[in-house]
């Protein structure tokens, strides 16, 4: 009675095992839903860009405001449809694993590849 639980150290404990108990068969389901023509999404992302910093007459441009676009670009028409389809599985527990996360995990996997999204999660 007099031990305190701490929510978000239980949460995070509950998350590492959900994850680690299902990481191939995520991974596995996010990969095979990646469109294959992704490239072609980021190359005109990438020129839009690029395109408004010169509008803007900005000197460089800035990576990490430019990996968060690719990223809400992942995650609105990407992610949303996967996470969607694993909502539908029912080994997914949603409480576990956000819509932001899964849609990180895609990034990874269409920019650095399998091999480097291996740590994932």
């Amino acid at each position: 009675m007099t031990s305190i639980v701490r929510l978000d150290h239980y949460k995070q404990a509950k998350q590492s095992q959900y994850i680690k108990r299902h990481r191939n068969r995520l991974d596995a389901f996010i990969r095979a839903r990646i469109p294959r023509d992704w490239s072609h999404e980021l190359l005109r992302l990438t020129s839009e860009f690029q395109r408004q910093c010169e509008n803007d007459q900005e000197l460089v441009w800035d990576y990490v405001e430019f990996r968060e676009l690719v990223l809400l670009y992942v995650t609105e028409h990407v992610a949303k449809d996967i996470f969607a389809e694993l909502k539908e599985q029912f080994w997914f527990d949603e409480r576990w694993l956000t819509l932001d996360a899964i849609g990180e995990r895609c990034l990874s996997f269409m920019i650095i590849g399998e091999k480097g999204a291996a740590t994932g999660f």
